[in-house]
């Protein structure tokens, strides 16, 4: 243990509490870590199948905005081309 024999009084100490912390506190957050996972893989099915499908109408609606958008600039596009021909 020579390299916890650092200048400071009472590191060892110190050391073997926060040990005996983790020890203790490793069971229960791995516990309550479970049942958080466990809860949110029973919940949210629904929920999240729903939510997929509204970005998925979204992103529909974003699409054929963008195509609608774009086909109106070729049409500007090609009427001043044909403007500046004649």
């Amino acid at each position: 243990m020579i390299a916890l024999q650092i200048g400071l009084p009472g590191t060892q100490e110190l050391v073997i509490v926060f040990l005996i912390l983790i020890m203790l506190a490793a069971p229960i957050l791995l516990v309550v870590g479970l049942v958080v996972l466990l809860l949110r893989w029973l919940s949210g099915d629904d929920e999240t199948d729903e939510r997929v499908a509204e970005l998925e109408r979204e992103v529909e609606r974003l699409r054929h905005q963008q195509s609608s958008a774009e086909s109106d600039d070729d049409e500007r596009r090609d009427r001043s081309d044909d403007a500046s021909r004649s």
